[in-house]
């Protein structure tokens, strides 16, 4: 119980950026002196700060990272990690595709022959889709995180949780065996847990350069991830790790 307070405090406090602790108190039914514990006990996280009589966001204890630095970094491994991850779309599919540089990619790659529905919160992505007559189209409601390019809101996470979706497309900061995959937005990060939660298969879409980095917040743990995609060979550590969970990494052929 104590927990999913806590949690439901967190998600209030990250989707208001900044909070009162009276509205705190108000908001949850709860006294002050208890607003007061679970708000020290928050503020151990670095995102998460006290400040006279409320509690705020600190974004500047996140490394963010424009869309176009993230794009450039590695625009070949990228469109075939992308044409990879698209070739796992069946015939009425119904797939959650996450904001990212990596896997904005993947409905350009889906044949106009398949028929299938992409849940997603990226504006990258619904504006590929928008022209496909052969692709439904569910937006998650937000708010515009430009940092981002897409759509945040804590409301997302419970409206995703109702949908039914086979196979989520996630993209992360950086990937290690140790934290999963990781992300330093937490609204993104939100999204991406539910996301991952939900789905009966999740396919984590990242490129050599992020193998072996953590960033702020862990987003899927890594047994949860059922595929990896990657660009080139990964140390073995990893690839007898997937074995061992019965989970797969897959390097996409240069000539895709």
């Amino acid at each position: 119980m104590k927990n999913n307070r806590l949690q439901d405090i967190e998600n209030y406090i990250v989707n208001k950026q900044s909070v009162t602790l009276k509205e705190l108190s108000s908001h949850f039914g709860i006294c002050m002196n208890t607003v007061r514990k679970y708000v020290d006990e928050l503020a151990k996280k670095p995102y998460i700060v006290k400040m006279y009589g409320g509690v705020r966001l600190d974004n500047s204890a996140c490394i963010f990272y424009s869309d176009h630095d993230r794009t450039v970094a590695s625009p070949d491994g990228k469109d075939r990690i992308a044409r990879l991850a698209a070739s796992y779309i069946e015939e009425n599919d119904i797939v959650f595709i996450d904001s990212g540089t990596t896997t904005k990619q993947i409905p350009h790659y889906i044949p106009d022959s398949l028929h299938c529905t992409v849940i997603t919160h990226s504006c990258h992505i619904i504006e590929a889709c928008v022209p496909r007559s052969n692709i439904t189209l569910i937006t998650l409601p937000g708010v515009f995180y430009s940092r981002t390019y897409s759509f945040v809101d804590i409301s997302s996470t419970e409206y995703l949780k109702n949908l039914n979706f086979r196979k989520a497309f996630m993209s992360s900061t950086g990937f290690s065996l140790e934290n999963g995959a990781t992300n330093s937005a937490p609204l993104e990060c939100f999204i991406k847990s539910t996301a991952s939660e939900y789905a009966q298969q999740v396919f984590l879409l990242a490129d050599h350069k992020k193998i072996g980095v953590s960033s702020l917040l862990t987003h899927i743990p890594t047994e949860r991830i059922h595929y990896l995609l990657t660009d080139e060979e990964v140390p073995n550590a990893y690839r007898q790790a997937f074995l061992k969970n019965g989970n797969q990494v897959v390097v996409a052929d240069t000539a895709l």
